[in-house]
């Protein structure tokens, strides 16, 4: 359950009720990027993130901004109703930007941020959870997921406090 942010409770900084929006994506060929953040259960593939089948070295990515400033403590990749076209893999990036920054200029710029998740399995209509990151951190206001090569995931909730 998503529970509300006060009192520094863990909530889910991905949720679209926490105020978190979709700043960019490269691809939401069958699928908006928009439904990956959205709360409860996915009722079906249709109402998650999916992107085009890709050839070769080619990966697709999302990136999220927080309602607020936040510390991951745990991840959900959810693949709910992708069964034959989940992704193989995934990575996770995350930034604090303080700056006023032009949506273009932070998409531009997010292949360079840290990566808190190496390049993870996945697998078919299921959740997987991670709690062990790469990198101490302090907070984050924007994470990007990149999955290889393609496919579809039902939701993404990065669990964690609110920082100020």
């Amino acid at each position: 359950m998503e529970k509300n942010f006060l009192n520094n409770k863990t909530i889910n900084l991905t949720s679209v009720l926490n105020g978190a929006s979709i700043i960019g994506c490269n691809n939401e060929h069958f699928g908006k990027a928009e439904n990956i953040i959205a709360p409860g259960k996915g009722k079906n593939m249709g109402d998650g993130w999916e992107t085009r089948r890709s050839r070769g070295k080619n990966f697709d990515w999302l990136i999220i901004k927080f309602g607020k400033p936040g510390l991951i403590k745990k991840l959900e990749i959810d693949t709910h109703h992708f069964k034959g076209n989940y992704p193989d893999s995934c990575s996770i990036q995350t930034a604090s930007i303080s700056k006023d920054l032009s949506n273009k200029s932070i998409v531009n710029n997010s292949k360079n941020w840290k990566f808190i998740l190496n390049k993870s399995k996945l697998s078919a209509h299921k959740k997987h959870i991670f709690k062990k990151f790469l990198i101490k951190r302090s907070k984050e206001n924007y994470l990007r997921i990149n999955i290889y090569p393609d496919g579809g995931i039902s939701r993404i909730r990065a669990f964690g406090n609110f920082v100020k």
